[in-house]
């Protein structure tokens, strides 16, 4: 009977790790949701960030403040798509046409998907003014 009492509180024991490795799996999994997503919103704030600071700076013309601005995002986040966009307008607007075209080029390579509204149209004016 002791005996038989022994393996019951062994296989009780098994099935208790076994549940707690499956929790274990779940609270990670989810953690890792949880993490990813506030990444994801810092990302997007911090992108909606440097979009309003930009377009101000842009609008009243400070393009030597907002190249400044922007290099330093760039330094800190040298892939960040909206960064790398309104440099490539400061550029142009400044007439650093090279610089401009750089930078938009970079952009295409970043996010194919901006090329068709915020590349090409931009490249279309440079060749046709210069």
């Amino acid at each position: 009977m002791e005996q038989t009492t022994i393996q019951e509180l062994i296989q009780i024991k098994y099935i208790l790790m076994v549940i707690a490795a499956l929790l274990a799996v779940l609270v990670v999994g989810k953690l890792c949701g949880v993490i990813g997503n506030l990444i994801n919103n810092w990302r997007a704030y911090s992108d909606s960030r440097i979009r309003v600071a930009a377009i101000d700076m842009f609008d009243r013309a400070e393009y030597v403040e907002l190249e400044k601005f922007l290099q330093e995002k760039l330094i800190l986040f040298p892939n960040n798509a909206t960064a790398i966009y309104w440099m490539a307008r400061c550029n142009l607007s400044s007439s650093n046409i090279e610089k401009a075209k750089e930078y938009f080029m970079r952009l295409k390579a970043l996010e194919p998907s901006w090329e068709t509204e915020y590349v090409t149209p931009f490249l279309k004016e440079i060749d046709e003014k210069h």
